[in-house]
């Protein structure tokens, strides 16, 4: 049975200033961001990073981790050159994956590529000491390499709060045969800046991995709920822009304050590039996927006009004015048979 001590989680008002620590000051200051895909999300690791590297500060230098979990070569080509036309001296590195790794862990509904992020502390040297990790199905509208600008908090992560399971009784049904206390909030893994060394000291990947060989059958989540139990009192609070969660039609983050902006948008469940589906704030994806490079101008508007083809008919199956007019319609027709029916009956 796995165990954990139930410590109170960090509860620091998330606030984005400059650090005074002398020894963050003095680390290299590289922005470095890893992510992780296989081939059926080729698209939006590129629109991602795509997006990750467009608004970064272009004096900063930037190394970039793709995990490949099942990347064909060409989605790795079409991602590193997406990446190369904003900055020709970017630093790309792709690891190779292990196909036998964590190939035994139930998985529910994900990929097993999600547990890639666990590798983290393997591949990233040990000179750099914050780590970005992006998910990819987000896109990002700001300049990450503020986020190597939170303060120091002496913990080993930051994360935004999951506004899916926030006010559920997520945790404690789902958590408890880990000892989790009920009432610790649950974080999202889908953007973390990593202490590294911190990480490191907490052995954080290796237990995650362990809570994961004997029940990944009961983390319905898998490695978002193995970090969550063995995270709990070491990760501070990412100020929720740098994480907004939207799910299809639905805003999960609270709106953003006055005069804020939303740094990283995450599509939670339901994806923008999907011909059938639509999001909130699809613009901004699209906008992002069009100036990537994925696809030719041509593909673009193909794929645009899928998707709003997509969009008309789901329209015209749910809208109620329609569907008014379709229950008249029967009624009608109806009503005309019987008519029919009696005037040939006398």
């Amino acid at each position: 049975m796995t165990q954990i001590d139930p410590a109170a989680e960090g509860t620091a008002t998330p606030v984005e200033t400059s650090s005074s620590d002398p020894r963050s000051e003095a680390s290299d200051q590289t922005v470095v961001i890893v992510a992780l895909a296989d081939d059926k999300y080729a698209l939006g690791l590129t629109v991602a990073l795509f997006s990750a590297v467009r608004h970064l500060d272009p004096l900063r230098r930037a190394h970039v981790f793709v995990l490949d979990g099942g990347l064909s070569s060409s989605s790795r080509d079409r991602c590193r050159a997406a990446l190369t036309s904003l900055r020709p001296d970017i630093e790309v590195t792709v690891v190779d994956d292990d196909p036998n790794r964590f190939a035994n862990y139930n998985f529910h509904w994900y990929s097993r590529a999600t547990c890639l992020r666990l590798r983290i502390p393997e591949v990233v040297p040990e000179r750099y000491r914050r780590v970005l990790f992006l998910d990819s199905d987000l896109v990002v509208s700001d300049d990450v390499s503020k986020l190597w600008r939170l303060p120091d908090e002496g913990k080993a992560f930051w994360a935004a709060y999951d506004e899916g399971v926030r006010g559920t009784n997520y945790v404690q049904e789902t958590l408890k045969f880990a000892n989790v206390p009920a009432d610790v909030p649950y974080f999202n893994a889908g953007v973390m800046l990593i202490d590294l060394p911190r990480w490191k000291a907490a052995r954080l990947s290796e237990r995650a991995q362990a809570v994961l060989d004997e029940h990944s059958d009961r983390c319905i989540n898998v490695d978002n709920d193995a970090l969550n139990i063995v995270g709990v009192g070491n990760w501070s609070v990412l100020p929720p822009r740098w994480n907004f969660q939207v799910a299809g039609s639905q805003f999960w983050s609270a709106p953003p304050k006055p005069g804020e902006t939303i740094g990283i948008t995450h599509f939670i469940n339901e994806k923008p590039w999907n011909p059938d589906t639509r999001c909130l704030r699809q613009a901004t994806f699209d906008e992002a996927l069009r100036a990537s490079g994925w696809y030719t101008t041509q593909q673009f508007w193909r794929h645009r006009l899928r998707k709003q083809s997509t969009a008309l008919k789901f329209w015209l199956r749910t809208s109620p004015a329609l569907n008014f007019l379709r229950r008249v319609r029967r009624r009608i027709a109806r009503d005309a048979r019987r008519v029919l029916s009696s005037a040939r009956a006398s």
